[in-house]
C-alpha cells in the first residue's frame, strides 16, 4: 500500500487548463482511468474557467532591464557601481571575483525582483479536501470567506432557537446528518473533560429513567449535536491556529523515523509506502486528521455551554458513543463492503438500527462498552472473512490524498501592487571582474535587451602626454568588438573614464578626438554620446560618489535611455510567469537542489512551487532577462531539451577551468597533476579532468558540457591528441588557455610553390572566439586518418586536413581582421578542387556564424591578383579614389555568391579567378 499526501495552494487566476498542468505536474492524473477521471472531478469541483475572457487582465508589464559593467583588471568598475548606488568609495576595493549582482530601481535604490505570494491577496479561500483510490472519489469543503462565517452564525442562532422550541420534530432530520469526520474528536473530548465525572458515574447506581425523562436527555443531546456542527467551522479556525504547528511536528518526527519508506518527490507532496507503518493503517484517518482536530476542540467548547448533573452527563456520554460506533461501523462497512452490495444493503441498517434504537434500552451503564467493541470487532471480523478480495486490493492499492486551498484573489488590489513593483525601471547590474579568469565567460550573460558600460581608466590613457594611445584604444575595441559580436545593433553602450581627478578639459578633448577616429566609423551608431560634455565618453571620479558632476551626468542619461527603450528593456508578460521569477529567485538561495533541469521536470524544479501556463517562450524571456540560460537549436539539438536555472554555475566551473593551481593545490589533486599540468600549458582538457569538475557541482554531466561548448568556453575535439599521459584521452581544448604557438620545436607549415591561399574577410571586425571555434570545428571535420601527423592548435594558428593527403592551415591576421587559409594543392587525384576548398571553409564559417555570431558579416575569396590593387577600400566601385586605402588586403568577393564582386577599381578579375568558381 501506498499513500501520497499532496498539499496545493492556486489562486483563482488559473483556468481549467492550467489547474490541470498543476495536477499533471504532480502526477495525480496518473494511474488507473479511474483514477484519471477521478482527477477530473476533483477539477470541476474547483470550479475554474475554461479560458479567461480577457487576457490583458491577468498579466502585466515588468519594467526590467539589465546593465552590464565591463573592462580590464583594476580600472575601477566596482568603484563606478558603488559611486552609481550610493556606496562609499573604499581605497582597498578587492578585485572582482566571478560576477557580483544588484539590481535598483529609478532612483538608484536597492531593489529586490521577488514579488511574492499572490495569495496574500486573497479575499477568500476555498478549501477542499479530497481522498482519491481506484474507483473511490470522496471530497469535502469547508468555506472561510466573511460572509461564510457570519451565515454559520446566523444559522446557529435560528438553528438554536428552533430546536429549543421544537426538539422532537426535527430529530430524525438530525440523525440523518453526516458527522463522521469530527466524531472521533467529539468522543476524545468527552472522554478528557469526563474523566473525574467518569469516577463519580461508575461508583454510582444510576436510577431507573422514565422514557420521558430518556426523550428529554436525547433531546438535549440533538441540541448539542446541531451546536457542534454550526461553532466547529469557527473554533476550529482557532484549534487549527494553536494545534497546527503542533500537528506539523508530530508528522515531522514520523517523517525522521520513517525517512526509509517516505519519498518526498514533488513539491508539497509526500509518498509514503508499506515498508513500515508509518501512520495508521486505516484510509479515512490521512483524510480526517483535520477534522478530527475540530471536533476535539469543539467538544472542549461544548463542555463550557452545557450545565448538567453528573448523571446526566453521563447519559450523553453513553448516547455519544453509542452514536460514534454506529456510525463508524456503517462507514467502516460500506467502505469494507464495496462492490457487495446486497451485504451493504441488509447489514448496515441492521448494526445501525441495533446500535442507535435498541442499546440505550438494554445497557445504560458505562461499564457496557465492552459489549460495542465486541460487536466492532466481530462486525470486522464478518466483513473481512466475506471480502478477502478486497482486503488484498486495499494493502496492494495506491491512494491520493489531496488537500487543495483555492484562494479568490483581490484583483484591485494585486494589480496596484503589481504596478507598483514592475511597472518602473529596474536595473540588474552586473559587475565582471577583468583578470584573464573572467575574459573566459562575460558573453554569457551578453543580451539583446541590456545596457552596456565599458568602463577604462582615463588617467592611464592619458599618461605620458597620451603615449601609445593607439595600443590603448584597442582594448576598448576589444570590448566593443565582444559585445557586437553577441548582440543585435544599436544596443545602448556608454564609455566610461575613471579616475578623471584634475583632467584637464583639454585633455579630455584630445582623447575624444583620438576615440573619434577609432571608433566612429564602426561603433558611432551604438555609442550613447555624452551631451552635456560633448563627449564620446562619460569622464567621472569615483572618489566623490554622488557629489561628482560626471556621476550625475552619467545616472541622468542611463535612465534616460533606459526609458527610450522601455518598450524594448519591458515586456507584458502573464501572472504565471512572474510567479516563475519569484520561484527561480528562491531557487538560488538553496544549495541543495538540481540547477540543471530537464524541460520534462522543469515544472517541478522548485522546492513548493509548479510551474503552469509556461512554454518555450517563458523560458526564452527569462533567458534574456538573465535568470536562466536556455539556448533553442531545434528539435534535433540535445542542448535545447535542458534548462540552467544557476548560470553562475557556468561561471564557477570556468573559473576552476582557467585559474591555475598554486603547488599545494596539485599536491592534493591525486591522480589529476599531469592532466592539470597539460590543461595549463598546452589547453588540452582531459575527459576525466572535466568529469571530475562537473562531478564536484552534482549536475547533469552531458547537458553542462554542453553548456560549456555552445558558450566557447571549451571547444571539443573528435580525435586523439598525442600527450604523456597515455591513459587519459583529450576530448577538449580551452582557448583562453591555449599557447601564442605551439612547441617551439615542431613546424606549422612549410610553403611550397603549388600552395594555395583563400582568404576569409570580415566586414567590421573578426571576434577572437570565431576563430577558436573555427580551429574546433576544422578539428571535427579532418579525416581520421593522418599521413603526415596530428592535427596542431594554437591561439592563432592550426594545421588540419581536407583529405588523407591534403593539408591546410587556419592563421589569425590579428591586425587585418582576415582569417587566411593556405592548402597544399599538387593536383593529386584525391586533392580538393581550390572552389571545393573555398567552399568547405565557406560553409563552416558560416556554420558558426548562423550558430553563435548572427551580427558578423563576412565573405570569402582569393586575394586580388591585380598588381596595381590599393587594397581594400570601402564601396569603392560608387566613389572610387575618395576614400583613402585602408591596412587591409583586398579579397575578392566569391561567395556568398549574392553580391560578390570581381573589381578592382575599374578592372574585372573573373577571368583570371576561375579556378576559385564552381
Amino acid at each position: 500500500m501506498a499513500v501520497t499526501i499532496t498539499q496545493l495552494t492556486i489562486t483563482d487566476d488559473h483556468t481549467s487548463r492550467t489547474a490541470a498542468e498543476l495536477m499533471a505536474g504532480l502526477q495525480l492524473d496518473q494511474g488507473s482511468p479511474e483514477e484519471k477521471q477521478q482527477c477530473d472531478r476533483l477539477l470541476r469541483d474547483l470550479d475554474f474557467p475554461n479560458e479567461h475572457q480577457n487576457e490583458e487582465e491577468y498579466s502585466q508589464f515588468v519594467f526590467n532591464g539589465q546593465c552590464l559593467i565591463l573592462g580590464d583588471s583594476r580600472v575601477g568598475k566596482t568603484s563606478l557601481l558603488n559611486a552609481l548606488t550610493k556606496k562609499p568609495f573604499d581605497s582597498e576595493e578587492p578585485r572582482t571575483l566571478g560576477v557580483r549582482t544588484n539590481s535598483v530601481d529609478r532612483e538608484w535604490q536597492n531593489a529586490n525582483l521577488a514579488f511574492g505570494s499572490f495569495a496574500r491577496f486573497g479575499k477568500s479561500v476555498r478549501f477542499l479536501r479530497a481522498f482519491i483510490s481506484s474507483g473511490e472519489y470522496l471530497a469535502f469543503e469547508e468555506g472561510t470567506s466573511t460572509l461564510s462565517l457570519c451565515m454559520i452564525w446566523s444559522l446557529y442562532l435560528f438553528s438554536l432557537v428552533l430546536l429549543w422550541e421544537f426538539p422532537s420534530r426535527i430529530t430524525h432530520l438530525i440523525f440523518t446528518l453526516r458527522f463522521l469526520h469530527f466524531t472521533l474528536g467529539l468522543m476524545v473530548a468527552h472522554l478528557v473533560n469526563g474523566f473525574f465525572k467518569g469516577i463519580h458515574c461508575c461508583c454510582v447506581e444510576l436510577p431507573c429513567i422514565r422514557r420521558k425523562h430518556l426523550e428529554l436527555i436525547r433531546d438535549k443531546f440533538i441540541v448539542y449535536i446541531i451546536r457542534l456542527f454550526y461553532l466547529r467551522h469557527l473554533t476550529g479556525k482557532f484549534i487549527a491556529y494553536f494545534l497546527g504547528p503542533l500537528r506539523k511536528i508530530w508528522v515531522r518526527s514520523r517523517v525522521l523515523r520513517y525517512r526509509g519508506d517516505i519519498k518526498i518527490s514533488l513539491p508539497g507532496q509526500v509518498k509514503i509506502y508499506n515498508r513500515r507503518r508509518v501512520f495508521l493503517g486505516f484510509r479515512g484517518l490521512f483524510y480526517q486528521i483535520e477534522s478530527f482536530v475540530n471536533g476535539f476542540g469543539l467538544g472542549f467548547c461544548a463542555e463550557l455551554m452545557i450545565n448538567m448533573s453528573i448523571v446526566s452527563y453521563c447519559e450523553i456520554l453513553h448516547y455519544t458513543f453509542m452514536l460514534g460506533f454506529g456510525l463508524s461501523l456503517l462507514w467502516f462497512i460500506r467502505s469494507m463492503c464495496k462492490g457487495r452490495h446486497f451485504m451493504e444493503g441488509i447489514v448496515s441498517p441492521i448494526i445501525f438500527i441495533f446500535v442507535i434504537e435498541c442499546a440505550p434500552y438494554r445497557s445504560r451503564s458505562s461499564y457496557s462498552m465492552l459489549s460495542y467493541v465486541a460487536l466492532f470487532a466481530g462486525c470486522a471480523c464478518c466483513a473481512l472473512l466475506f471480502n478477502k478480495k478486497y482486503v488484498s486490493n486495499l494493502v496492494a492499492g495506491t491512494y491520493k490524498v489531496i488537500f487543495v486551498q483555492k484562494v479568490a484573489l483581490d484583483y484591485q488590489e494585486l494589480r496596484k501592487a503589481l504596478n507598483v513593483k514592475f511597472s518602473s525601471l529596474t536595473l540588474g547590474i552586473l559587475d565582471f571582474g577583468g583578470d584573464k579568469e573572467n575574459l573566459a565567460y562575460h558573453h554569457l550573460f551578453y543580451r539583446n535587451q541590456a545596457i552596456y558600460i565599458i568602463v577604462f581608466n582615463l588617467a592611464y590613457f592619458a599618461a605620458s602626454n597620451f603615449q601609445h594611445i593607439e595600443v590603448k584604444i584597442q582594448r576598448i575595441c576589444f570590448w566593443l568588438e565582444s559585445i557586437h559580436s553577441k548582440v543585435k545593433p544599436k544596443a545602448p553602450i556608454f564609455l566610461v573614464g575613471t579616475h578623471r581627478g584634475n583632467t584637464s578639459r583639454t585633455c579630455l578633448g584630445y582623447l575624444n578626438k583620438h576615440l573619434q577616429q577609432s571608433l566612429w566609423q564602426t561603433f558611432s551608431n551604438d555609442l550613447t554620446m555624452n551631451e552635456e560634455d560633448k563627449l564620446m565618453y562619460f569622464p567621472v571620479e569615483s572618489k566623490d560618489g554622488i557629489h561628482d558632476r560626471g556621476i550625475k551626468n552619467l545616472k541622468r542619461t542611463m535612465i534616460l535611455i533606459a526609458e527610450e527603450n522601455k518598450t524594448t528593456l519591458g515586456q507584458t508578460i502573464p501572472f504565471s510567469w512572474i510567479k516563475i521569477q519569484d520561484a527561480i529567485i528562491n531557487l538560488w538561495e538553496n544549495g541543495n537542489t538540481k540547477f540543471c533541469v530537464s524541460l520534462e521536470h522543469f515544472p517541478t524544479s522548485f522546492r513548493d512551487f509548479i510551474c503552469s501556463n509556461w512554454s518555450k517562450e517563458t523560458l526564452k524571456y527569462f533567458h534574456e532577462k538573465g535568470l536562466v540560460i536556455y539556448i533553442d537549436k531545434g528539435e534535433n539539438s540535445v542542448i535545447s531539451e535542458w534548462v540552467l536555472l544557476k548560470p553562475s554555475l557556468l561561471v564557477d566551473i570556468t573559473i576552476q577551468l582557467i585559474t591555475p593551481r598554486t603547488n599545494d593545490e596539485l599536491f592534493s589533486q591525486h591522480g589529476f597533476r599531469k592532466e592539470w599540468t597539460l590543461l595549463h600549458n598546452k589547453g588540452m582538457l582531459t575527459n576525466s579532468l572535466l568529469r571530475h569538475i562537473l562531478t564536484r557541482i552534482q549536475e547533469n554531466e552531458v547537458a553542462m558540457t554542453g553548456f560549456l561548448e555552445e558558450y566557447g568556453i571549451i571547444c571539443p575535439l573528435f580525435y586523439k591528441v598525442n600527450n604523456d599521459i597515455t591513459e587519459a584521452i583529450v576530448t577538449h581544448f580551452v582557448p583562453a588557455l591555449l599557447p601564442v604557438s605551439v612547441n617551439g620545436n615542431t613546424l606549422v607549415w612549410n610553403d611550397h610553390p603549388t600552395d594555395k591561399r583563400l582568404y576569409v574577410f570580415f566586414e567590421r571586425f573578426l571576434p577572437e572566439p570565431l576563430f577558436h571555434r573555427l580551429l574546433s570545428r576544422a578539428h571535427q571535420l579532418s579525416e581520421k586518418s593522418f599521413r603526415k601527423g596530428q592535427p596542431l592548435i594554437s591561439r592563432y594558428v592550426g594545421r588540419f586536413w581536407l583529405t588523407p593527403s591534403q593539408p591546410y592551415r587556419l592563421l589569425h591576421l590579428k591586425e587585418e581582421d582576415i582569417i587566411e587559409v593556405t592548402f597544399s594543392h599538387r593536383c593529386a587525384a584525391e586533392d580538393l578542387h581550390p572552389s571545393n576548398v573555398l567552399s568547405q571553409v565557406f560553409g563552416m564559417v558560416k556554420w558558426l556564424c548562423w550558430g553563435h555570431f548572427p551580427q558578423v558579416k563576412f565573405y570569402c575569396g582569393p586575394a586580388c591578383p591585380s598588381e596595381s590593387c590599393p587594397g581594400y577600400q570601402r564601396d569603392d566601385i560608387s566613389h572610387p579614389g575618395v576614400q583613402n586605402s585602408m591596412s587591409r588586403r583586398h579579397v575578392i568577393h566569391v561567395l556568398p555568391k549574392e553580391n560578390s564582386s570581381f573589381y578592382c577599381v575599374n578592372q574585372n578579375c573573373e577571368n583570371d579567378l576561375k579556378e576559385w568558381l564552381e
